[in-house]
């Protein structure tokens, strides 16, 4: 291959567990969400915890493991629904400063929490997190003639919302820890509406990071450890600067909206699996 004899090859991580030891994610405990194409939450763990909702995966730092809760499509519902229906908002952002997806977080600001009672399951291919159901497909449930755009668009948003609650729970029971808080890291974190929807329905502290693309510097975190620059992995995150970009903490100003759509998104799965099977090609 062209390397030089004494070059050191080092074995690095998984995306996920890189990212996260970027991020600060090393000890018991540690929390982190990543949001991009999929919106994982990890948290570390000193003991292996084992739940069928969730990965249980070794992670970079020996001695540690990382309990994930992975919801495999919901940045990429949000973009499908972009590219599927917000062609005037895209075309309106190519004239102007502003990114299409900004101009969709400003028009589902205009629906009232909650979307009128439309709620979103955003298993778009299948889900792993909590259902692993190839099967499972999305859903707007509670759509009435007085739906419009605006209410489709936030309740996409809400939908995540209501998924990373459901992961919050489980992973809180089986570790029998309470989760206060968690970093927030990916290209989706720094929508300030969509974090603050986070962190209203789950009634956790959101602190989105100034990063982004984390993976491949835990990578390179991972291969300074290797070739002996830092001791260990725990020495080579804590030389990272974690900037914050904001603290987002929770309100109860919607509880009861949030609470009523968070107890049907949690049935609706329920409700239709059997009818996923009927209704796909999948064998």
């Amino acid at each position: 291959m062209g390397i030089s004899k004494g070059t050191p090859v080092v074995i690095g991580g998984a995306d996920t567990p890189c990212a996260t030891l970027a991020a600060g994610v090393k000890a018991n405990g540690d929390a982190c969400e990543s949001v991009g194409t999929t919106n994982v939450l990890t948290i570390c763990v000193d003991k292996p915890k084992f739940d069928k909702s969730f990965i249980n995966r070794c992670h970079v730092v020996e001695g540690t493991w990382i309990y994930q809760g992975a919801m495999s499509y919901t940045g990429a519902a949000y973009q499908w629904f972009r590219d599927k229906f917000c062609q005037d908002l895209m075309e309106e952002a190519a004239g102007s400063k502003k990114n299409s997806f900004t101009l969709m977080n400003e028009e589902a600001e205009k629906a009232a929490p909650g979307c009128g009672g439309v709620v979103f399951l955003p298993y778009m291919q299948g889900e792993r997190s909590p259902v692993w159901d190839p099967y499972a497909r999305g859903v707007f449930f509670g759509v009435s003639l007085k739906s419009e755009r605006k209410e489709f668009n936030r309740a996409v948003m809400e939908g995540c919302g209501y998924g990373l609650r459901q992961l919050c729970e489980i992973a809180e029971k089986v570790t029998g820890e309470k989760l206060e808080k968690f970093a927030s890291i990916g290209g989706g974190a720094k929508s300030d509406l969509w974090a603050q929807m986070k962190a209203d329905i789950t009634g956790k502290t959101i602190e989105i990071l100034d990063m982004n693309d984390m993976a491949p510097v835990g990578a390179a975190l991972l291969a300074g450890v290797g070739a002996g620059i830092f001791k260990d992995p725990v020495e080579a995150s804590e030389k990272v600067e974690k900037k914050l970009y904001k603290k987002v903490t929770s309100s109860d100003k919607y509880q009861d909206v949030y609470e009523k759509n968070y107890q049907i998104y949690i049935r609706l799965y329920q409700q239709v699996k059997e009818l996923y099977k009927i209704n796909t090609n999948l064998k």
